[in-house]
């Protein structure tokens, strides 16, 4: 969302499982113009706020960065002809999900998948950097730092979701 904005992107939807306060405070602190919760609209009402937000198209870009395989099928259903999808967020094997692969055919739909970066990726990351210095507290903020020795402590709170990124140090 961070990097979104400072791109210039006028219009940053979050999508979140359930509305948490705090979570969208922060989202929408670092750049989101609108927080919608699947839990309060379902998932048609989201793809039908979608809609109404990009009159009717679709979104251009959807990024699934939550690892909830559910959130992949969302993803799909809300992205307009031709957009592109990043899917950084599908680490583990959490399950599968049932998909409609004529909405990648009907769509044309970009699909990315990402858990690789090469050099090239980290020093086009240290140039943003250093092109929005202004960004480096906001983005030291979303750091939960832990002795080494707190690891359980560590641990404990990224469980409970009290954590956005959680370092030991």
């Amino acid at each position: 969302v961070l990097y979104l904005s400072a791109l210039g992107v006028k219009n940053i939807a979050v999508v979140t499982s359930r509305q948490v306060e705090s979570r969208s405070v922060l989202a929408r602190g670092l750049g989101a113009t609108e927080i919608l919760s699947v839990e309060k609209l379902g998932e048609q009402g989201l793809v039908h706020r979608i809609q109404e937000l990009t009159g009717g198209l679709g979104a251009d870009l959807a990024i699934e960065a939550s690892g909830n395989p559910a959130a992949f099928v969302q993803g799909l259903a809300v992205l307009r002809n031709r957009g592109a999808y990043l899917v950084p967020g599908q680490y583990s094997n959490s399950g599968g999900v049932e998909i409609q692969p004529q909405l990648i055919t009907f769509k044309a739909l970009h699909i990315i998948g990402s858990s690789q970066y090469q050099v090239e990726d980290v020093k086009s990351y240290i140039r943003f950097l250093q092109q929005h210095p202004n960004l480096h507290n906001r983005i030291s903020s979303l750091a939960s730092c832990y002795a080494v020795w707190e690891i359980n402590r560590a641990i404990e709170d990224t469980k409970a979701g009290k954590n956005i990124k959680t370092l030991l140090v």
